[in-house]
């Protein structure tokens, strides 16, 4: 089967990619690629089912929905799996399998219901990605995506003892503190790459 013809649906230019290892979030599909990265999560799926049956018949039951626009990896919300198609594309099939199930273990473990407004979002986000992917390499579900948060002391815990230990390791500063440095622009790539939490 050959590809479709590259096509977009607007003329908005591309934003810039916020992740390091995710794909530009774009206003336009590319359907050449798009297709592209369909055929790959189906290759995926399929090997899920032949390899994993019970990831596969949960990844196989999940809408497909691009989120080229405001997606920089894959989310789901346990009926959808949403996908940027540039993030997809960078993917062998191994590490396609290790996405998929990485999403459904959030789906199946509660995580988004378990959270409470006194979490913090990115650092709940954190543990829990700790905690899917220590599963997820335990019983070698697919090929692991680097990079990817995981540490082998975090095995067996629930997210919320992985958020309590990171949040004891956390630097902690004020709500002041955080104010002044977002203003100053010389602080800008070093809030990006060190973890904050305001108290």
């Amino acid at each position: 089967m050959s590809a479709p013809q590259s096509t977009t649906a607007t003329t908005k230019k591309s934003r810039k990619n916020t992740r390091k290892n995710g794909g530009q979030l774009r206003d336009t599909i590319d359907q050449a690629q798009d297709a592209k990265a369909r055929e790959k999560i189906l290759q995926a799926r399929v090997a899920l089912v032949l390899n994993h049956g019970f990831f596969g018949n949960l990844a196989m039951r999940l809408k497909l929905i691009n989120g080229d626009a405001w997606l920089n990896t894959a989310a789901t919300d346990g009926l959808t799996f949403y996908y940027n198609t540039e993030f997809v594309n960078k993917l062998d099939v191994g590490e396609m399998m290790f996405l998929f199930c990485h999403e459904l273990l959030h789906a199946a473990y509660d995580h988004v219901g378990r959270t409470t407004r006194s979490h913090d979002h990115q650092l709940a986000n954190i543990a829990m990605d700790y905690v899917v992917n220590a599963d997820l390499i335990r019983h070698s579900l697919g090929k692991k995506i680097n990079p990817c948060l995981f540490e082998k002391k975090y095995e067996g815990w629930s997210w919320e003892q992985v958020y309590d230990d990171l949040y004891e390791k956390a630097e902690k500063i004020s709500l002041d503190d955080l104010l002044e440095q977002m203003r100053s622009e010389e602080h800008t790539s070093e809030l990006q790459s060190r973890l904050h939490l305001v108290c």
